[in-house]
């Protein structure tokens, strides 16, 4: 439900569209309870939902999220990351989906074809500062005693995922 309550607020702050009507599969889960009710009263959004096993209704999505999948899955065997690092792969896999150039959308990636569709600027999303994912990483340890010279001066990890620009996840 906070993710839903999220995404729907970053939708009306950051692109000013105010959403109107939400397409739902059967999936009960999100709707039920005064949480859900009380969030869609406030906002004043229409929730649709679709007969159940009828993948017709959400073809886009459907392939959205098939195309999410086989990215996130070339990611975990190409990295070697652990399963248990699911949901870092997936957000990767779709943080780098939102930055590729896409062909179908003429050799514009999905921000820049929404920024214009808005009438917003668009800029092409720079992608000089992506990483190979799960490579080996440093996180430097803030406040160490440098008054040895041989101590750990970072910590060693794995390169997980995208926070911002020059901001990572290890």
């Amino acid at each position: 439900m906070s993710s839903f309550m999220y995404i729907l607020n970053y939708i009306e702050l950051h692109f000013k569209i105010k959403v109107k009507v939400v397409s739902i599969d059967g999936e009960t889960a999100l709707t039920q309870g005064t949480a859900f009710t009380l969030f869609r009263d406030e906002k004043g959004f229409i929730v649709r939902i679709s007969v159940p096993r009828s993948k017709q209704q959400h073809s886009l999505a459907e392939r959205s999220k098939g195309v999410l999948t086989s990215r996130g899955t070339k990611l975990a065997l190409d990295s070697g990351i652990l399963r248990k690092f699911w949901k870092y792969i997936y957000e990767t896999a779709g943080y780098l989906l939102n930055r590729s150039l896409n062909r179908s959308l003429g050799w514009k990636s999905p921000l820049a074809k929404l920024n214009e569709h808005l009438g917003l600027q668009t800029i092409e999303p720079s992608t000089h500062y992506f990483k190979p994912f799960g490579c080996k990483a440093y996180a430097y340890i803030h406040g160490r005693a440098s008054l040895d010279k041989l101590s750990q001066k970072a910590n060693i990890g794995y390169f997980v995922g995208y926070i911002s620009t020059n901001i990572w996840n290890i």
